[in-house]
């Protein structure tokens, strides 16, 4: 287009995909773009990651992001069928080259399919995990998620001792690097962290116990999940003094006092006023080590008459350098607040160069000036490795 304004741009397209796969193969890999365009275009857009992202010089197009988690149940079985479909009709009509762009094609979906499902996409829906039903599906899908995050690396180190160079890196060669160091070893799917607030749950509880004693589960991974466990029961250091807001607000920064009103646990809680319409936040200044990775956990609360599906919540844990700049970015779920109860939210962060210190935060949006919402049990820790 930016070359030539009349260009015809569906019949370049059909020219394109039929010479990429053939004739035969070429429907199946336009509806599969098709599905995408659509996806980029309507559903993305609506998820936390482009509202977080989108005045950014790049939003952050990276394989585990949360654009993910507007995809609908059935989505990448149903992308799944037509990137099979691609490769038969290529491998049955097509010559050699259409023959091996079908199967790099096929490859590269399928690195993106062990991402999404290793997210547990198609799952967790755009508003967070705020019900027991999402909960108990992340718990019974634990064993998908787990076999996709031991196939996502070995399918990596596939594309890259396969694919020609120049179309993994080529003139950029240290994207082909950093691909490689990212993303061809196993790393935990931090995703089940996320189960934490819900391991009281008997059924979710059940499950999460049947992947333990999963004797092809690796030992480290055992030892996270065990160590979930631990946090579940009071055995891990909280970072976070006073974390239930028994003794007073302490050294947090925020509009509001402490307040009987509601509480989660003990006898008060911290009664956060919105100090302006659309965003507010308390913050609290902790330690944290260099290149350590962190995760916060708190327990917040609306009025049961409070106006539902308007207000959501999130954490975020930022560490501060020398410079008392972050040292580290990025965007964390949000958690639609549902009236009348007390609705988890949580979040991981490595803190990258800090200098032993950091901040952490609960943010509140959509909330109106003066409004209040409950924070309580928060709750930071470090995460061993």
């Amino acid at each position: 287009y930016a070359w030539n304004p009349g260009l015809d741009l569906q019949a370049e397209l059909q020219d394109w995909y039929t010479s990429c796969v053939g004739k035969a193969a070429a429907p199946f890999l336009e509806e599969y773009y098709n599905f995408w365009d659509n996806f980029w275009r309507t559903r993305a857009v609506q998820s936390d990651w482009f509202n977080e992202s989108k005045f950014a010089t790049y939003t952050a197009l990276v394989p585990d992001g949360g654009y993910l988690y507007a995809l609908d149940k059935g989505d990448f079985l149903h992308l799944r069928g037509l990137m099979e479909s691609v490769v038969q009709k290529a491998q049955d009509y097509g010559d050699a080259n259409q023959k091996q762009r079908a199967l790099y094609l096929l490859k590269e979906f399928e690195f993106y399919e062990s991402s999404a499902y290793l997210n547990a996409a198609e799952i967790i829906p755009v508003q967070g995990l705020s019900r027991k039903a999402d909960a108990l599906a992340l718990a019974e899908d634990i064993p998908r998620i787990i076999r996709h995050a031991l196939k996502r690396p070995v399918t990596a180190r596939e594309i890259l001792e396969t694919f020609p160079k120049e179309l993994w890196g080529g003139i950029y060669p240290y994207m082909r690097k950093g691909y490689e160091q990212k993303f061809t070893q196993p790393v935990f799917p931090d995703v089940l962290m996320l189960l934490n607030a819900w391991l009281s749950d008997e059924q979710i509880r059940e499950s999460f116990d049947a992947t333990m004693a999963d004797a092809s589960l690796p030992k480290a991974w055992r030892n996270k999940m065990q160590f979930l466990l631990d946090l579940d029961s009071g055995k891990i250091a909280n970072l976070v003094p006073d974390n239930s807001f028994e003794n007073g607000r302490g050294a947090w920064i925020g509009l509001g006092d402490v307040s009987g009103n509601q509480a989660a646990s003990g006898k008060q809680s911290f009664a956060f006023r919105m100090l302006r319409s659309g965003k507010g936040e308390i913050v609290l200044r902790v330690p944290m080590k260099a290149g350590g990775k962190y995760m916060l956990m708190a327990k917040v609360y609306l009025d049961s008459d409070y106006p539902p599906e308007r207000a959501t919540a999130k954490g975020f844990i930022l560490g501060i350098n020398k410079l008392n700049v972050g040292s580290n970015y990025y965007i964390p779920m949000k958690t639609s607040l549902v009236p009348g109860k007390w609705n988890a939210i949580s979040t991981s962060a490595n803190v990258g160069p800090c200098d032993n210190w950091g901040n952490i935060y609960i943010f509140v949006e959509g909330m109106e000036k003066g409004e209040v919402v409950y924070v309580d049990d928060v709750v930071l820790i470090e995460l061993s490795e």
